[in-house]
């Protein structure tokens, strides 16, 4: 029972060291990966907006640059009238007739050729002076893409005239002014902007369904004396493909092999476009997608919150993930409720702590049944001698009593138990003590320490312990050693 009662408590002990050692690495560091996280989603949001806004600078300085060309402002101002008769010149030649559609067409075609040798320009300097150089590198106007995702010109009436794209001339004439107030702005105070449109070529396309750009827009003068001849319209997609940028720009894997920017963006945290409370893109999969814009468009209702950014957590799948909103500067302001969501899968980020965590338990029981089979082998080295001296008490209470405790091993307690038991059976028979003058040797050398005698009384000590003392004698009085 001595031996379960000590081994037990070793256990427990170490066992519970071990969990306050887990529990307190488990805290301190989950605190610390989660203060990192949040930080490192602070800085994400800051490249991302700071990435957006190079866009939007992009995106204008191309509007700008276009629109400012004195061909293309020619173009749409042009009077283009009919052909004129084959008996031009004649009395009988009948005077010209106009047809407006015919004067559409024409002026279509030739903004959509302007608009075709600017693109061609954007790309002979990519192919040419900017082969070879750094997206970091390149003027505003040359950055990539070389071509816009919308690149297209209005009359000053809203109306389109010419877009870049495939099978566009359905298109022609589409009043776009009437579902986008920016560009009726534009055109009235003649002043470039940005804003967010859900647009498409195709009108049958619901507005909720059309895809989400990121816009120019900026009037077509060449000076700013010239009444606008129009307006210049050049757009982003925000898509799952501008998430993916934007995650890899975070990330700072550009030129590194895909094997190793495949690896850091496993770390890099999630990007999501949001617009009017639905994702527009991101780089999450069409499941987590829907979930997030339940679980914080819906549940938490997060978009109704003051606009500002904000942080919060959710669980998906038995994982943490935690969640930073940037609103869009000014989206607000048109009630687009337009913006991006920073996400980091904390589970993931505290995945090294489990590993750690999982050995400090293991070792920590290794080493309690290690140290338990070592105790119990000291202890029963320590209590082995302890042992044997309670089988000579059992001899000596069977009647023999000339047995004599002997131990010559390391242990000094069952030693000076020994030499205690030899003196204690001696005494209770009468013998004479090691230091009795009749004692005659018969003890040997037991009545000797290795400090030799008392200095004081010349009493023999046995294994420390004073002969006199045990005899119950007294030290002389002071008038007999006068005497």
């Amino acid at each position: 029972m001595f031996r379960l009662k000590i081994v037990l408590t070793f256990i427990v002990s170490v066992l519970l060291l071990t969990l306050v050692g887990y529990a307190s690495h488990q805290a301190l560091l989950a605190d610390a990966i989660q203060e990192d996280a949040e930080e490192s989603l602070r800085r994400a949001a800051v490249v991302v907006e700071q990435e957006r806004r190079l866009t939007e600078a992009t995106m204008l300085d191309k509007a700008r640059y276009v629109a400012s060309g004195k061909d293309l402002f020619d173009a749409i101002n042009k009077s283009y009238a009919a052909p004129a008769p084959a008996n031009e010149g004649t009395e009988d030649a009948p005077a010209p007739e106009v047809d407006p559609k015919a004067q559409d067409y024409e002026r279509h075609l030739k903004v959509h050729e302007r608009l075709l040798r600017y693109e061609k320009e954007f790309e002979l300097y990519n192919t040419g002076q900017g082969k070879g150089v750094a997206d970091r590198d390149l003027p505003l106007l040359y950055l990539r893409p070389t071509t816009p995702d919308l690149f297209f010109a209005v009359d000053a009436n809203g109306k389109g005239l010419a877009a870049l794209g495939k099978d566009l001339f359905k298109w022609f004439g589409e009043d776009v002014a009437k579902d986008y107030p920016e560009l009726s702005k534009t055109l009235t105070d003649r002043q470039a902007r940005t804003a967010l449109w859900q647009f498409s070529f195709d009108a049958s396309v619901k507005p909720e369904n059309r895809p989400l750009y990121a816009v120019a827009i900026v009037p077509i003068q060449p000076g700013r004396d010239d009444a606008p001849a129009g307006a210049m319209i050049v757009g982003s997609l925000v898509s799952d493909g501008a998430a993916e940028r934007a995650r890899a720009l975070v990330a700072g894997t550009q030129g590194l092999d895909p094997a190793a920017a495949k690896r850091i963006l496993e770390t890099a945290p999630d990007v999501v476009y949001y617009f009017d409370g639905k994702v527009v893109g991101s780089t999450l999969d069409t499941n987590m997608q829907k979930t997030v814009a339940q679980e914080l468009f819906t549940t938490q209702n997060i978009l109704t919150q003051e606009d500002a950014e904000k942080e919060t957590d959710f669980e998906v799948d038995d994982q943490t993930w935690l969640a930073r909103v940037h609103p869009i500067p000014g989206a607000m302001i048109n009630k687009d409720k337009a913006g991006l969501l920073l996400l980091s899968n904390l589970s993931v980020a505290k995945k090294p702590l489990r590993d750690p965590g999982t050995y400090t338990m293991v070792t920590g029981v290794m080493l309690a049944l290690l140290g338990s089979i070592v105790l119990l082998l000291f202890i029963q080295l320590f209590l082995k001698p302890l042992a044997k001296l309670e089988g000579g008490i059992q001899e000596i209470l069977a009647g023999n009593k000339d047995y004599v405790f002997e131990y010559n091993g390391g242990n000094k307690v069952a030693a000076s138990f020994s030499h205690s038991l030899n003196l204690m059976s001696a005494y209770l028979q009468g013998k004479p003590m090691p230091d009795d003058d009749e004692a005659g040797g018969a003890w040997g050398d037991i009545g000797q320490s290795t400090g030799g005698g008392d200095p004081k009384t010349g009493a023999s000590q046995v294994q420390g312990v004073n002969m006199a003392d045990l005899m119950g004698a007294r030290p002389a009085a002071k008038d007999d050693e006068d005497a």
